[in-house]
């Protein structure tokens, strides 16, 4: 399983689509076992997870309810895996429905405050790997 990201990024970036969809498909539906945020939107902010800004949102406030929705990204000091990703609801609840929930990401997006270079380079590769699969496959079976 540890090559199974290489693969993708490189399946997408040399334009095989079928290959890079039916790894994603295996990825989108299984590895999201990986995600394990914390529960409540107060403990990852005490946890030092980074709140993403307005426009990140976008993919998790689906549906009427869901207008408030937050994403937030691990600490980049290693103490968790930073693919993992949290959304929280407007009361500050982990959100884990497969239309709104967090995902596992194999590649990880841009922090705030990155260089613009690195929001490029990162979310290139995020788009590639973890937001294309995701617009064409979902979040589940």
């Amino acid at each position: 399983m540890t090559n199974r990201p290489q693969i993708l990024v490189l399946a997408a970036l040399i334009g095989f689509p079928n290959i890079s969809l039916v790894g994603a498909l295996h990825a989108n539906s299984f590895v999201n076992h990986r995600n394990n945020p914390p529960k409540a939107e107060a403990d990852a902010i005490r946890s030092g997870w980074v709140k993403m800004p307005e426009w990140a949102n976008a993919f998790h406030r689906r549906g009427p309810g869901n207008q408030g929705n937050k994403k937030y990204l691990p600490p980049r000091d290693g103490s968790v895996d930073l693919g993992m990703e949290a959304i929280y609801d407007k009361n500050g609840n982990l959100v884990t429905d497969s239309l709104n929930g967090g995902t596992y990401n194999y590649v990880a997006p841009a922090y705030p405050g990155d260089s613009s270079l690195a929001f490029v380079i990162r979310g290139s590769g995020h788009f590639a790997v973890d937001v294309l699969p995701y617009l064409v496959l979902g979040n589940s079976l």
